[in-house]
C-alpha cells in the first residue's frame, strides 16, 4: 500500500496505514460483539476500548506494521469464529486463518491457542449442546483453517523457512536453555508485579517512552490497558453469570493469574523462546473486553447489577492503583494517578446509572464521553512523547 503515496509520503503514509488498522479493529470488534447479540451501546463502548488499547496504542510507536495488524487480524478472527460458532457461517474463517498466516507463521501456534480456548468457552456455556456438535465445530475449524493454510500458500513457506533460520530459535541468543532452566514455582518481583498491575489502569503510570521506570522497558513490560470501565465492569459478568459461567471463567481468569505471576508459564506459552508478554498480555486484555462487555449489555438489556460486587471492585481498584509496591514512590505518575482514580469513581457511578431505567439514555451518554476522554487523556502521552 505504501508504495502508492510516493516515497517523499512515506512518513504520512505510516501514520495513514495505522488510522486504517485502528478503524478495521473497531469495526470487527464491533461486529464480533454484534455477534454475541450484545447490546448496540455495549459493542460501541468495547469497539473503542478494543481498537485504543494499550497493546495497540504503545506497541504501534514501536512497529507501525506488527502490532496494529495483529490486533485487527486478532478482531476479525473472533468475528470468523463467532460466524462459524454461532450461525454456521464459515467462509470468513479462513480468510483470517490466511491474514495470520502471511503476517506472522508463529501466530498460527498463539492464535490456535485462542481458538480452541474461544471454542471450548463457547460451547461449555451451554449445557444443552451434545460433544457432537464441538466435535463438528472442531473438525470444521480444522478444515478451513487447512483451506486458510492454503490462500497463504504463496509466501508461507518462506516465511516459516524465515523463522527457522532465526538466531532466536536455534542460534546463539536463543532462549530454551535459559527458560527451561527456570522453576514453575518462582514468582514475578515486585517490581514486574508492581508494572503488570498499574498498566491495567494506564500506559504511563511508571512513565512513557525512555521515561519508563517499571519491569524492563516501555514497550516490553505488560501493557494491559483497555479502559477503566472494563476494569470496573469486567467483575459483573461473574455476578450476573450463571453457575457454570462462573466456573468457565474463573478457570481462565485463574490461567491469566499464573501468566502475570508465575513467569515459567508466560515463557511456556511462547514455547521457551522469550521473555515476552506481547501478546500473552494482549489474550488477557480480550478476556477482560469479552467479560466487561457481556455483563455491560446485560446490565443495560435488563436493566440489573450486583451493586455489591460494584462496591467491592470499585474498593479493590482504588486499593491496587495506591497499594504499597516494591517500587519508588517517585517512579509513579502521581497526578496521572488522581486523574485514573477520578475516571475510576466516575465509571463506577456510570456503571450503576446504567442499571438505572430511568436515566439509563443519559448514563450511555455519559460512559461514549468518558471512554472518548480517557482515549483523548490517558492515550495521549504514548502518541506523543
Amino acid at each position: 500500500m505504501l508504495f502508492l503515496f510516493g516515497k517523499e509520503n512515506i512518513a504520512g503514509s505510516l501514520v495513514l496505514v495505522v488510522v486504517i488498522e485502528i478503524f478495521l479493529a473497531a469495526t470487527f470488534f464491533y461486529a464480533f460483539l454484534q455477534s454475541l447479540q450484545l447490546h448496540k451501546f455495549a459493542s460501541t463502548v468495547g469497539a473503542l476500548s478494543y481498537a485504543f488499547c494499550g497493546y495497540l496504542i504503545v506497541c504501534s510507536t514501536w512497529d507501525l506494521n506488527k502490532y496494529p495488524t495483529e490486533v485487527y487480524q486478532a478482531a476479525f478472527l473472533l468475528f470468523a469464529l463467532e460466524q462459524w460458532i454461532g450461525k454456521s457461517k464459515w467462509y470468513f474463517f479462513p480468510l483470517s486463518v490466511a491474514l495470520i498466516a502471511i503476517h506472522q507463521p508463529f501466530y498460527l501456534y498463539l492464535y490456535g491457542v485462542l481458538i480452541l480456548i474461544y471454542t471450548l468457552v463457547r460451547y461449555f456455556e451451554d449445557a444443552s449442546k451434545p460433544v457432537s456438535q464441538l466435535l463438528l465445530q472442531l473438525l470444521g475449524l480444522v478444515g478451513f483453517g487447512i483451506l486458510g493454510l492454503a490462500l497463504a500458500g504463496f509466501i508461507l513457506p518462506s516465511n516459516i523457512y524465515q523463522i527457522i533460520e532465526s538466531p532466536r530459535v536455534a542460534g546463539g541468543v536463543s532462549y530454551f536453555d535459559t527458560l527451561s532452566a527456570a522453576s514453575p514455582f518462582d514468582m514475578s518481583d515486585g517490581v514486574q508485579t508492581a508494572s503488570a498491575f498499574l498498566r491495567f489502569f494506564s500506559n504511563d503510570l511508571l512513565g512513557t517512552g525512555s521515561d519508563y521506570r517499571g519491569w524492563q522497558n516501555y514497550m516490553e513490560a505488560p501493557v494491559l490497558y483497555a479502559g477503566i470501565l472494563t476494569l470496573v465492569a469486567a467483575p459483573q459478568a461473574f455476578a450476573l453469570a450463571t453457575r457454570r459461567q462462573v466456573i468457565i471463567y474463573g478457570a481462565i481468569a485463574f490461567a491469566c493469574f499464573l501468566i502475570l505471576t508465575f513467569p515459567y508459564f508466560r515463557y511456556a506459552f511462547w514455547l521457551l523462546s522469550g521473555d515476552y508478554y506481547r501478546t500473552a498480555g494482549f489474550f488477557i486484555v480480550i478476556f477482560l473486553l469479552f467479560l466487561a462487555y457481556r455483563g455491560i449489555s446485560q446490565i443495560v438489556q435488563k436493566s440489573e447489577i450486583n451493586l455489591v460486587v460494584l462496591v467491592a471492585t470499585l474498593v479493590v481498584l482504588l486499593f491496587v492503583l495506591y497499594a504499597p509496591y516494591e517500587i519508588p514512590k517517585e517512579n509513579i505518575n502521581s497526578r496521572l494517578r488522581t486523574l485514573v482514580s477520578f475516571f475510576v469513581v466516575l465509571q463506577a457511578g456510570i456503571l450503576y446509572l446504567l442499571s438505572r431505567s430511568s436515566m439509563k439514555n443519559m448514563a450511555q451518554i455519559g460512559a461514549l464521553v468518558l471512554v472518548i476522554a480517557e482515549i483523548l487523556f490517558l492515550d495521549n502521552p504514548a502518541l506523543n512523547r
